[in-house]
């Protein structure tokens, strides 16, 4: 019997193509966590992640035979991934989600030079419209998302409750979401057809 762990990529998907479950089972084995720990970063959330990951996998048996990838298997699966992520953004009604899920990607997790444009543009329209919050609700943001504190240390800081603080950070967030939207809007859309 084959050792499939020695196979290589383009190896395995031609076994892939033929319908060889074992061929499938190493790329999901060889690829699961690198691409677990790219979805974390964009969902955030553990659920959504393995959500994600299953569509993929499901989509990439389904669909062996048609498989056109130009380039390596770990770069589609990277770029399913991230399309993948971003489309779930996308779709999801928690306006202050997308905010914090699109800021924490465009800044942190997507460092290529085409996104240190938008991220520049990005950083000066949240700087603009974080200016405009009411002065303790800016604080309080400010303090979460620049200063790394945790809620309670920031009541303890600002002389206020763990609840407040959060009623402070999520009234931020859905006022940018709120004024930011077309930005992300046109954002997502130049990510996902790029």
């Amino acid at each position: 019997m084959a050792d499939y762990s020695k196979f290589s990529d383009d190896q395995l998907l031609l076994a892939l193509k033929h319908g060889d479950h074992r061929a499938f089972t190493q790329i999901y084995h060889r690829y699961f966590r690198l691409m677990a720990i790219q979805a974390e970063k964009i969902l955030q959330q553990e659920e959504a992640v393995y959500d994600l990951l299953q569509n993929i996998f499901t989509d990439l048996w389904e669909r062996r035979e048609q498989l056109l990838i130009h380039g390596s298997l770990k770069g589609y699966l990277h770029t399913a991934v991230r399309n993948g992520a971003l489309n779930e953004i996308r779709l999801s009604k928690n306006h202050a989600a997308k905010l914090d899920l699109l800021i924490h990607y465009v800044l942190v997790e997507e460092p290529a030079a085409d996104t240190l444009v938008r991220s520049k543009q990005l950083t000066e329209a949240i700087n603009l419209e974080v200016a405009k919050l009411p002065e303790r609700t800016r604080e309080a943001l400010q303090l979460s998302r620049d200063g790394g504190h945790s809620h309670a240390e920031i009541a303890q800081k600002m002389g206020i409750s763990k609840s407040t603080v959060k009623t402070h950070i999520n009234n931020a967030l859905h006022q940018l979401a709120e004024k930011l939207s077309s930005f992300f809007i046109f954002l997502i859309i130049y990510i996902l057809h790029r």
